[in-house]
This record gives C-alpha cells, sequence and structure tokens, in this order.
C-alpha cells in the first residue's frame, strides 16, 4: 500500500489510498476531483525506497474527491484579568473541507 505525506496550509497529514481527512476550507465543489502536489513524502507499492522532498516531493501528487464542506467543533476563547470584573468570551468555527483520497502519483 503506498503512503504519502501532505501540507495543507500549515498542517501535514499521512494518507493513504481510500482515507478521508478534514482541512480546512478549499475552494472546490462537493463530488468535484482535484490533484495536490505539495507532497512532502512519498513510500510506493513495492520494492522501490521511500522519497523525501525538499521540501516536495517533484512530480509526486495525490489526486482527492470532496466529499462535503462543514464546520468543526465550537472553539470558546476566554479571557479573563484577576481582580478586575474583566472577562471577555468569545468562540468561533473552523470552516472544514471532508476529502478522500483517490489515488498517489509517485513521480
Amino acid at each position: 500500500m503506498s503512503k504519502a505525506i501532505v501540507s495543507f496550509g500549515s498542517h501535514q497529514y499521512e494518507v493513504a489510498p481510500g482515507a478521508t481527512i478534514e482541512v480546512l476550507r478549499l475552494p472546490y465543489q462537493a463530488g468535484e476531483e482535484f490533484d495536490w502536489d505539495k507532497v512532502n513524502w512519498v513510500a510506493p507499492e513495492g520494492e522501490t525506497p521511500a522519497k523525501t522532498g525538499r521540501p516536495t516531493v517533484p512530480g509526486a501528487k495525490v489526486r482527492f474527491q470532496v466529499v462535503a464542506h462543514g464546520r468543526g467543533d465550537k472553539v470558546i476563547v476566554f479571557k479573563k484579568r484577576s481582580k478586575k470584573a474583566w472577562r471577555k468570551r468569545r468562540g468561533h468555527r473552523t470552516d472544514l473541507t471532508k476529502i478522500q483520497v483517490k489515488e498517489i502519483v509517485c513521480g
């Protein structure tokens, strides 16, 4: 089974064909396929040794399919100053895209 480590923004994910991951929102529609070339490490099937990129592996790419768009869990940011009656409570939910790995191409 081939594996790869890909970068989305400042996050890195280890992926294999058929795996599903959630990344920060991408500008693709649900059901659409796209190729991603920011592959940091790839281990193809068979006897070939793994390839490490500096920073990316030339010619390697991973084909993804967008499954759905959604939002993450709510994160509460609470700030308080002791000995004062000052409190601030804010929250946010990150926009996410769920994608599935279709194929890993080792350049």
